[in-house]
């Protein structure tokens, strides 16, 4: 699994801000839902609510911490999947017996992620030197 919607809300969070990731974050997984029905109705709270978070998280981390970008993402990666966890717990959206449901659910992940570590810091830097490039040009 690649969740494209991951992708876009963390490049979010560290492109424009926690502002930015909290849009993106929010919108991501309704707009989603509008054109594809996915995520289920059953998870999608709990999808909002933690790409909601990737993108603040990783925009506060990267913008007011100065962390690394690298060391945001997976911060975010990690704080994102336990309130993920915590709203599935809480909202007794799961089916089936909870242990085997996350790892069906948080496996498949795991290779995404490590690229999204690796790979969305690189193409953050790129993003926003080609913004500041076209801005100069005015």
């Amino acid at each position: 699994m690649l969740l494209p919607m991951h992708w876009t809300v963390l490049l979010a969070g560290l492109v424009y801000g926690w502002q930015g990731g909290l849009l993106v974050g929010l919108l991501s997984p309704l707009v989603s839902y509008l054109i594809s029905g996915y995520p289920k109705p059953l998870i999608l709270p709990s999808m909002i609510l933690e790409l909601t978070t990737y993108g603040v998280i990783t925009g506060l981390l990267s913008e007011f911490k100065k962390l690394n970008r690298f060391i945001s993402i997976l911060i975010a990666i990690i704080i994102g999947r336990i309130v993920f966890i915590i709203s599935v717990l809480l909202t007794n959206s799961y089916q089936g017996e909870f242990l085997i449901y996350l790892r069906e659910a948080l496996l498949p992940g795991i290779f995404a992620g490590t690229l999204q570590v690796i790979l969305l810091p690189f193409i953050a830097n790129w993003w926003i030197n080609k913004e500041l490039n076209n801005f100069n040009k005015y």
